[in-house]
């Protein structure tokens, strides 16, 4: 199914509810990000996102790294590489170009929404298995790491610079 800029965050938030765990391999987060990819901490989710390019706000990022320290069923990694934007469960996925973030989801309304994105959602399983295992080879290589709270000073300069 093809989601559409006004689609995106209620389809997003629809799959969100319905699956039973998550993998996330999207680049930039913003605030609210945590709330809206993980609002039920008994879900399992592993998360892997770009920290170190400054697009990334590392405050919800600690959240979700302290949400990980507390909760064996969160994991969180990150990846200078990454640009994708993929949300895949056990039964869909969501492959587009939406960041978890004001810009790309207009979470703090679409008048904060700057960029038109899309997406394709799918429930074919053959898409899904695929995308899990582009997840999880990402996950297991060399170019996902765990977050250090250096990694975590370093994103906050990194994007504060940005915001100026």
């Amino acid at each position: 199914m093809f989601i559409g800029p006004e689609q995106y965050p209620k389809a997003l938030r629809a799959m969100v509810a319905q699956e039973a765990s998550l993998d996330v391999a999207v680049a930039f987060w913003g605030d609210g990000a945590d709330a809206t990819i993980h609002p039920d901490d008994g879900k399992p989710l592993r998360v892997i996102c770009n920290l170190r390019s400054g697009g990334t706000n590392p405050s919800v990022i600690k959240l979700l790294v302290d949400r990980a320290k507390a909760m064996a069923h969160v994991q969180i990694r990150q990846c200078d590489r990454l640009h994708a934007k993929l949300v895949v469960g056990p039964t869909s996925a969501i492959i587009g170009s939406a960041n978890v973030s004001a810009n790309g989801l207009g979470f703090e309304g679409v008048e904060v929404a700057h960029w038109l994105e899309a997406a394709i959602q799918t429930v074919d399983r053959d898409e899904v298995e695929s995308a899990q295992e582009w997840f999880n080879r990402l996950w297991l290589s060399t170019d996902s790491r765990p977050i250090t709270d250096q990694d975590l000073t370093d994103a906050t300069e990194t994007y504060e610079k940005n915001r100026d």
